[in-house]
């Protein structure tokens, strides 16, 4: 070995045996010798005990095919990425080992992908490939998982049985399952999907036991659903559910998660006030009030145990407005007004900011100027011509 070294130009200090190994120094690159006993601690490579197999940085890849220590002769396994102390820890899945393939097939693959990988394995699914997406270059698996452990989100939206038939007709037509789910693996076993409910459901009622799936190793993808979820538009309702669901969720976790930080995951600051009055009020007409709570609520910069209690304020006074509103919807119905955006009209007609760009009153000056101004309102005196002008004023 040391003479194969010299060819090189660096002659390393003569390499120990402890228990049955030689370990790798990062800093001086080298030679890793593993005995019959397995790589166990940090700094060591964990593959399977094998006495005839050493690690050989790059260096010295043209040098070594085997050489002799202690009487042994070893055989050399060169790495075809070279090794550096960033590269501590991880450790190499070679195709065939554990039947998986890896793309870049060169690349390390890290540690925790690897536990998923046998997780996966574990629980009864199939890891085909585990790769790096085109993006971000992060690590994901393309598996097999058994349709009885994957569930959807605990704050998703519930199932349209229209769009589940439709799935299940295009499916069966295709004689093919084309488009794979997401999911994450919980730390019980079970996968949630954030966008492939429908999907997963259509295959179940198809009668199959495995679901095609890209397996993320990132527990914040299952509260990504609005961004994720493109199989079926969302309407109002659905969204502020959601995101109330996946507030609550976060709050159950960690209460020092500050609202702001998640402000790409709950797309609009106002789907949390919506969400909690649809939560008491199935039937609540929110979308008349979007344009005004698009202007006045904005995220919260607090802790969610206190921007939760913040929120709760806020609905109660959007619901305290919203009391004085279906009264005079009522009466104009009353009077023959059949206009199906008749509540937004109404809305519109007393919106304090209408359509300007800078608004300069917060969320409570706002709403509290509606109220004042529906109080005055007289539903006898409203004409067809003063909604449509007010709904147009509103609009541009």
């Amino acid at each position: 070995m040391e003479t194969a070294v010299k060819k090189f130009g660096q002659v390393p200090p003569p390499p120990t045996f402890n228990d049955g190994k030689i370990k790798f120094d990062f800093s001086r690159q080298i030679l890793v010798i593993l005995g019959n006993r397995k790589a166990s601690h940090k700094g060591d490579f964990n593959l399977k005990p094998s006495p005839t197999v050493a690690f050989v940085p790059r260096p010295f890849h043209s040098y070594f095919s085997e050489f002799r220590q202690g009487g042994k002769i070893f055989k050399a396994f060169s790495f075809k990425a070279k090794l550096n102390p960033m590269t501590e820890g991880r450790k190499e899945v070679k195709r065939g080992m554990a039947g998986w393939s890896v793309y870049p097939p060169d690349d390390f693959v890290p540690d925790h992908v690897e536990l998923l990988a046998n997780q996966i394995e574990e629980d009864g699914g199939k890891v085909l490939t585990i790769y790096r997406e085109p993006y971000g270059d992060n690590w994901q698996l393309f598996a097999l998982l058994p349709l009885m452990k994957v569930q959807p989100t605990p704050f998703q939206r519930d199932l349209s049985t229209q769009h589940v038939d439709r799935l299940q007709e295009v499916i069966k037509e295709l004689d093919r399952f084309l488009d794979p789910i997401i999911v994450i693996r919980t730390p019980n076993g079970e996968y949630w999907t954030p966008n492939g409910n429908h999907r997963r459901e259509a295959m179940v009622r198809l009668g199959k036991g495995m679901i095609a799936a890209i397996v993320v190793p990132d527990v914040k993808v299952a509260y990504q659903i609005l961004a994720l979820n493109t199989e079926k538009a969302h309407n109002l309702k659905e969204k502020a559910l959601e995101v109330i669901r996946m507030y609550r969720g976060l709050l159950s976790e960690d209460g020092s998660i500050k609202e702001g930080d998640y402000a790409f995951h709950f797309e609009e600051a106002y789907f949390i006030t919506l969400g909690l009055i649809y939560e008491r009020r199935e039937r609540f007409s929110g979308s008349a009030y979007v344009p005004i709570l698009r202007k006045v609520d904005s995220f919260l910069e607090l802790p969610l145990p206190e921007a939760l209690k913040e929120r709760e304020r806020r609905a109660e006074l959007l619901e305290s407005v919203d009391a004085f509103v279906e009264p005079i919807v009522q009466s104009l119905r009353e009077r023959g007004f059949n206009h199906p955006f008749l509540k937004q009209a109404v809305v519109s007609k007393v919106n304090p900011i209408k359509r300007k760009r800078i608004v300069e009153i917060d969320f409570y000056e706002a709403l509290n100027r509606m109220k004042r101004a529906l109080e005055k309102l007289d539903p006898s005196k409203i004409t067809p011509e003063d909604l449509a002008a007010a709904m147009a004023e509103e609009a541009f």
